[in-house]
C-alpha cells in the first residue's frame, strides 16, 4: 500500500487527486492537504469582482467532496517539508508521512513587490476569491469594482493599471465591467 499526499487543492491538486484515485489500487491511500477548506475555480472570481456572485456561490467545500471520492482531506497549512523522512510538518504541529508527494500549491501572489500594489493597498484583484469579493464590495459601479473611466460609448480602456496581469484586464472581466458601466 502506498500513501500519496497531494499538497494543494486548487485546480492542479484536485484534478491530480482525482486522477490518482482512478489510477491507483484500492489499497493505496490518497491525502490532500490544503490551507483552505474550499476549492475555488479562479475563472469564476470575476463574477464576485463585479458583484454578480458571492463567495458562497462559487466555492466548493472540499471535505465532503473528497470524502465521497475516498480521499482523505486535511485543512492545514504546510510549514515544513522533511524529504529525508518523507514527512510534512503542518502549522498545527501535526506531521504527515508519505511514500509519494505531489506539490501543487499554485502561485504565490507577490503584491509586495510593487509599493502600493494589491488588494490591501491601492489596487483591486480577482486572483483569489477573497480579493474579488473585496473588489465587488467597492463603490462606484453598481454591483462591483470602483470607478472606471467613462469612455465614449461606455467602453473600457484595453488595459487598466493595477488590475492584475501584465496585459490589462482579463477579457471576461473587461466585458463584465463594460456591461455594468452601460447600465
Amino acid at each position: 500500500m502506498a500513501h500519496v499526499v497531494v499538497l494543494g487543492a486548487g485546480l492542479g491538486g484536485t484534478i491530480q487527486a482525482y486522477e490518482l484515485k482512478d489510477t491507483l489500487t484500492r489499497s493505496d491511500k490518497i491525502t490532500v492537504i490544503s490551507n483552505k477548506p474550499y476549492f475555488q475555480f479562479t475563472p469564476s472570481n470575476p463574477w464576485a469582482g463585479v458583484g454578480w456572485r458571492s463567495k458562497d456561490e462559487i466555492i466548493v467545500d472540499l471535505a465532503p467532496v473528497m470524502k465521497r471520492r475516498g480521499i482523505d482531506f486535511i485543512c492545514d497549512a504546510a510549514e515544513k517539508l522533511v524529504p529525508d523522512e518523507n514527512k510534512i510538518v503542518l502549522a498545527s504541529g501535526k506531521e504527515v508521512t508519505y511514500d509519494y508527494l505531489v506539490i501543487a500549491t499554485g502561485p504565490e501572489l507577490a503584491f509586495d513587490e510593487i509599493e502600493g500594489f494589491g488588494p490591501d493597498a491601492h489596487t483591486n484583484s480577482v486572483c483569489q476569491i477573497e480579493h474579488a469579493e473585496k473588489s465587488g464590495g467597492a463603490g462606484g459601479m453598481p454591483g462591483g469594482l470602483p470607478n472606471m473611466p467613462n469612455l465614449p460609448g461606455g467602453g473600457l480602456p484595453p488595459g487598466l493599471p493595477g488590475m492584475g496581469g501584465g496585459g490589462g484586464l482579463p477579457p471576461d472581466l473587461a466585458r463584465m465591467l463594460s456591461k455594468g458601466k452601460k447600465k
